[in-house]
């Protein structure tokens, strides 16, 4: 008890070195708050203050060369006694030393500082549940320094073990190292703490500049993302301009921001991102290609319509311009088939003809002047009239009969 109190009061004046920062002179622990300078040691007795009697000497997770190996310290390492197991001591090593806690059981922050969520949680010497007794047991809210995921079993984590957690070391490699009278070796085992400390605080420093990578890297990343979804609706936009769509310009801004990314940086989000706009960009392309192609067909056949209108009106135009009146020639003999129909004959009133119709068109006049047939007896009947033509009367001829023959 007197060691005790005799730490207690010299300490608080050889560590200003082990607190993360310092508030009217008391000292802070991982998350910032003030703690005891004894901290350290815990609920432990302190027996007496030894150091490694030579080079190499083991220190052990258990009281038995059974155990594990889990720090070698070099000759004059001070190590604070506080428990007796046969030949074994058990020491607290305040320079420090590497443990393993399984990661399910520790919530870790994004500068490497852990916290225990549940209370009887091991520490071993390997990353093992098997191979080794726990170094001993954690309660639910203690920090921890963690290092990052072992090697080959990332489920658990490498953490600074607490230093109030002894290790072992065989009696007759530990040499008085004096008393706790004389500040040389409260400063030796000030020094050890501050080392401790150190070590973790350029690896701190380390995880806050890795962070702030970290969150610059996700900004740049989110800044790129939302350059690629603007650049998605301006490709939409363009679409909507169908055939005279013009990608050019977007196909450039797509490939600067392939150039320009970094593969650690962008992640696969941008990658998938770029790589969807650019699919987008060569089927609309293909798409506007098929509108230009079907647009100039149309154009084509707008001309070729146009075209054909033309000459459809023109030969309209040469048709109504020929003379279709039939030629008739007096004198000459034919055959012409009709409906024999009453009709008066429009011309020489001395001439008694029929109408020779065919449809509604007069085909032909005809006439018997010298009495061989009555042509009335044939009105209404389909004949096929054989004869010469005599006279004209308008386009048609005026035929007289030599033949008649009855058609159905």
């Amino acid at each position: 008890m007197i060691a005790r109190l005799a730490v207690g009061l010299l300490l608080p004046f050889l560590l200003p070195s082990l607190a993360a920062a310092q508030d009217d002179g008391d000292a802070t622990g991982l998350s910032g708050e003030a703690v005891d300078p004894l901290g350290w040691i815990g609920g432990h007795e302190i027996e007496f203050v030894g150091e490694a009697a030579r080079d190499g000497v083991d220190l052990r997770s258990g009281p038995d060369p059974h155990y594990k190996v889990v720090r070698t310290v070099p000759a004059g390492a001070p190590l604070v006694v506080v428990d007796r197991r046969g030949t074994h001591l058990g020491v607290l090593v305040p320079s420090g030393y590497n443990a393993f806690v399984h990661g399910r059981y520790v919530d870790v922050d994004e500068l490497g500082v852990g916290r225990v969520t549940t209370s009887r949680v091991n520490v071993r010497s390997v990353p093992s549940s098997r191979e080794d007794y726990p170094i001993g047991q954690l309660d639910a809210g203690t920090e921890l320094w963690v290092w990052g995921g072992a090697e080959g079993n990332e489920q658990w984590l490498e953490v600074t073990a607490p230093t109030d957690l002894p290790l072992w070391v065989d009696a007759g490699d530990v040499a008085d190292a004096g008393s706790f009278d004389d500040p040389a070796v409260l400063e030796r085992i000030a020094a050890a703490l501050a080392e401790r400390r150190r070590a973790f605080d350029e690896r701190n420093a380390e995880a806050a500049a890795a962070a702030a990578a970290r969150r610059e890297a996700e900004s740049a990343r989110a800044r790129r993302l939302e350059r690629i979804a603007a650049l998605r609706g301006e490709i939409e936009a363009e679409r909507s301009r169908g055939a005279d769509a013009d990608y050019a310009s977007l196909r450039e801004e797509i490939g600067r921001l392939e150039s320009s990314g970094d593969e650690a940086t962008d992640g696969a989000s941008v990658k998938e991102a770029l790589a969807t706009a650019m699919s987008r960009i060569e089927l609309y392309e293909l798409e506007r290609d098929r509108a230009v192609e079907s647009r100039a067909l149309l154009a084509r056949i707008e001309e070729e319509k146009r075209r054909l209108a033309e000459e459809r009106a023109a030969l309209l135009t040469a048709l109504e311009q020929v003379d279709t009146t039939p030629e008739v020639r007096v004198g000459t003999d034919g055959a012409w088939s009709g409906f024999v129909r009453f009709r008066s004959f429009p011309g020489d009133a001395a001439i008694k003809a029929y109408a020779l119709e065919s449809g509604t068109e007069v085909a032909a006049w005809i006439t018997s002047p010298d009495g061989r047939y009555r042509l009335r007896d044939f009105a209404g009947r389909s004949m096929r009239v054989h004869g010469r033509i005599v006279a004209q009367e308008g386009a048609r001829p005026v035929v007289e009969v030599t033949r008649l023959e009855q058609l159905r």
